[in-house]
């Protein structure tokens, strides 16, 4: 589910989005909560989680060869790539 694109959002929000208990005690500057704004260091604010969706990986094969195929795990949010895990 997509965060809404106007309007308040509050925690329990983010943390339903990123599969957690409502009630559980974050802060903007969790590695998750910031994954999921887009907004890997600097100032972060409420605003920057609207039409944020939480990050998800996905394993990826390109044939560098035809014998030797590169194959990566890579994160997406819904913005953007984010970055090569393997």
């Amino acid at each position: 589910m997509t965060l809404q694109s106007s309007g308040p959002i509050d925690f329990e929000q983010i943390n339903v989005e990123l599969g957690l208990p409502a009630n559980t005690q974050i802060s903007l500057n969790d590695t998750n909560i910031r994954s999921l704004s887009g907004i890997s260091t600097g100032a972060i604010g409420m605003n920057n989680f609207y039409n944020t969706t939480k990050p998800f990986t996905s394993w990826v094969t390109k044939a560098a060869t035809a014998t030797y195929p590169v194959t990566k795990l890579i994160v997406f949010n819904s913005q953007t790539f984010l970055k090569y895990i393997y």
